[in-house]
């Protein structure tokens, strides 16, 4: 059999030198000395030359060094020692190097570890990082100015920053101390709106929506008005006798759930939002399948939200999903309809997280060099309007939690024509929407 390894070729070794043969005769001259006999024998100075050709796996001095080893009087025994020696520190220099990946792993992933306050906000009307202006970056691709749809789809509406979590990636820095809360005149005024504009969704989230006392109000009133009605939740809120009745009030009202499980896996999960939020959000996710929600061919939608764990970009959402899927039903019988990869955005509690951690210039080039003009036609701020508890209107969650607006305007004062083909307020937060698949409230956009 032909192989790329001749043992003869070892017999041609001195042809290297026709070409070039002061350089030979320099190498040759420099190697000889190198096995002579010094303060190390020939058969000491075989025996490391045997065990460095299998560590660079050179199939010729291997050949070469197991005679010279017979030849200075090594036995097998020896011989095969300086192998596993030299084994020993190929595998133990590539462990070693864990430590460099351990080193990235803590700086990049989120912990429940309190962040400080004193952190910067994010300048939104400049260049963040030490990249060009998300606004420079559109006019590269001959975007003058973002604008929305002429029709809206989707209201959403932040009924509040109270929270029974404080998670390490929050951009609305939603807690339990939090005390903002969407009254019921708002909520009535946005769902008027609604009717007026004939926007078809209402995408409730916080904070923990749930946590609103009007939040059933505010279910039972959409559904009335022929809305369809989605819920972001944290799952773990509905693990709460107080709550109990919230689930059932949500399958009977065919209400869309949204909820956000940053992982598969107990360790991870409860890194980012603490100890026992994982055991948590299983029991609510099992209660929910026994509901009905989640089952393949059903009406009760019950979608999932990954959010990466760190300062890094989501992965492909479809293998993600995969991986999900079999995780959840294999170990805990739990089924859902979609999962959503959803990047942490610059903003709120990420953003202390980058900045303390060093990661936030790095992180920014990141997003901008991942920067995909194929994004800009569905993010999520081209059809939908979003709505804050204090009742103003804002393009997006996001530039909710940062009270970006080009027209800062309250829900009383609304009308239709401020609603379609409206001015969209950018800033540099705006690259995480853009960068590779994209990110939006539905997950990935292309």
């Amino acid at each position: 059999m032909q192989t790329y390894y001749n043992p003869n070729d070892l017999d041609k070794f001195s042809s290297m030198g026709d070409e070039a043969p002061q350089l030979w005769e320099k190498f040759m001259s420099y190697y000889g000395s190198v096995f002579e006999k010094g303060a190390l024998s020939e058969r000491e100075k075989a025996l490391i030359a045997l065990a460095v050709a299998h560590s660079v796996q050179c199939a010729y001095c291997i050949d070469a060094y197991t005679n010279s080893c017979l030849e200075n009087g090594a036995d097998e025994a020896q011989m095969t020692e300086a192998v596993h020696v030299a084994s020993a520190i190929r595998g133990g220099a590539a462990l070693v190097h864990g430590v460099q990946m351990k080193n990235i792993i803590k700086k990049t992933r989120l912990t429940m570890n309190e962040l400080e306050s004193n952190v910067e906000p994010l300048e939104i009307d400049a260049g963040s990082g030490n990249i060009p202006a998300f606004e420079d970056t559109l006019a590269e691709n001959d975007i003058t100015m973002l604008k929305s749809n002429n029709s809206i789809p989707v209201m959403q509406m932040n009924i509040g920053k109270i929270c029974n979590l404080s998670c390490a990636h929050c951009h609305v820095e939603a807690g339990p101390g939090r005390t903002e809360l969407m009254s019921r005149d708002i909520m009535s005024s946005g769902l008027d709106a609604m009717v007026e504009n004939d926007i078809k969704t209402l995408d409730i989230t916080g904070g923990a929506p749930e946590l609103n006392p009007d939040f059933t109000w505010l279910v039972e009133q959409a559904v009335k008005r022929g809305r369809k009605v989605m819920v972001r939740s944290n799952l773990t809120v509905l693990d709460d006798e107080k709550l109990a009745h919230i689930p059932k009030l949500l399958a009977e009202n065919k209400v869309e759930l949204v909820c956000s499980l940053p992982y598969y896996s107990e360790k991870d999960t409860d890194k980012v939002r603490g100890d026992g939020v994982f055991k948590s959000s299983v029991k609510i996710l099992q209660m929910l399948n026994n509901l009905g929600y989640g089952a393949e061919g059903g009406d009760l939608i019950l979608n999932l939200v990954y959010n990466p764990g760190g300062a890094f970009l989501p992965g492909a959402q479809q293998s993600l999903e995969e991986d999900f899927r079999l995780r959840l039903k294999s170990g805990f019988g739990i089924t859902f309809n979609n999962l959503y990869a959803i990047g942490n955005f610059p903003v709120g509690r990420f953003l202390t997280f980058l900045k303390q951690s060093g990661n936030f210039d790095e992180y920014m080039e990141k997003l901008y060099y991942g920067f995909n003009p194929d994004t800009l036609d569905n993010v999520m701020c081209k059809d939908q309007i979003s709505l804050s508890y204090d009742g103003y209107l804002y393009d997006c969650d996001f530039n909710q939690a940062l009270g970006l607006s080009r027209n800062k305007l309250h829900i009383s004062d609304c009308k239709k024509e401020d609603l379609s083909g409206r001015e969209i307020a950018t800033a540099n937060h705006c690259y995480a929407c853009t960068a590779g698949s994209g990110s939006s409230c539905g997950g990935a956009v292309v």
